[in-house]
């Protein structure tokens, strides 16, 4: 999708998406922006991610792989709205806002500031406003924070600050440390 906006409304209307819904990359001085709509008991099912610049979920029920919600980008859940994701990815500098009534099914929760470094935090209520618990309560522990490098932090939490801990290290990295421990037990097998 380049540009535009689909709306998805009203009872026993259902969208059903066999990919992904990414909005179009602005090109030269051509800017590309894309909504999706879904309201008034109305369903979507996404079997990709979302990655949009305006998300409006009211009264109506989502189903995604995953949410991305880049800066300047916004996701709006109202009335009693059903949203369920494996994760819902979040810049630093997007608007997430959410009804008391809204039912949030996620799975992972991950925070992503640029140059990002260990130590350096984020004040969650800049992004969720005072609803922030509502989005941490549904992933539980499971909230990690990333650069836009694709560098990933272990996040700790207190109250809506959340901060950056140690570096996650990247699959390669603990392969070729398991790979150095295996040899070096087998030489020492050997040796025996």
């Amino acid at each position: 999708m380049r540009g535009g906006t689909i709306t998805v409304s009203g009872e026993n209307t259902v969208l059903i998406v066999k990919s992904s819904v990414i909005q179009g990359v602005s090109v030269d001085d051509q800017v590309y922006t894309s909504s999706l709509v879904i309201s008034d008991d109305a369903s979507a099912y996404v079997e990709g991610v979302i990655d949009v610049s305006r998300l409006d979920v009211e009264n109506g029920n989502l189903v995604s792989e995953g949410i991305i919600v880049r800066d300047d980008r916004t996701l709006n859940i109202a009335g009693n709205s059903t949203i369920t994701a494996d994760y819902l990815s979040v810049f630093e500098n997007a608007r997430v806002t959410l009804s008391q009534d809204s039912i949030l099914n996620f799975e992972k929760l991950e925070i992503l500031i640029a140059d990002l470094e260990s130590g350096m935090n984020c004040d969650l209520v800049n992004i969720f406003g005072e609803r922030f618990g509502d989005v941490l309560a549904a992933v539980g522990d499971n909230v990690y924070m990333s650069d836009y490098e694709g560098n990933s932090f272990y996040a700790e939490i207190s109250g809506s600050i959340i901060t950056a801990g140690a570096a996650i290290p990247e699959p390669a990295t603990c392969a070729a440390i398991f790979g150095v421990l295996a040899w070096a037990f087998a030489a020492y097998r050997k040796r025996r």
